[in-house]
């Protein structure tokens, strides 16, 4: 969903397409919560159950490779250290070291 070819005169531009960015990544993750059964607050918990599991690891892998958000944004966004955010996308892509 990057927003290519936008003119960059002002930094208001910058800021509503991360603003943008932002807001379809909340309704992601909305969507994703609902799919996999479970609530936006237990995904941002601590809990490891296998729905919350399964939905952050399906949220990560889509924005890091459709949206192309960086680890640190994704970890933000679902209350995971960064460290946490990638340790996951690799076991996922296969690149378990």
């Amino acid at each position: 969903m990057a927003i290519q070819h936008l003119p960059q005169r002002s930094p208001w531009v910058k800021q509503m397409v991360n603003m943008n960015a932002i807001l379809f990544a909340h309704g992601l993750i909305e969507g994703v919560c609902h799919r996999h059964g479970v609530t936006v607050s237990e995904l941002k918990s601590l809990s490891r159950k296998g729905a919350l599991t399964k939905a952050r690891r399906d949220i990560i892998l889509y924005l890091r490779d459709k949206v192309g958000f960086s680890f640190p944004a994704i970890g933000v966004l679902i209350n995971r250290d960064h460290s946490t955010v990638i340790r996951i996308y690799e076991r996922e892509k296969g690149h378990d070291h």
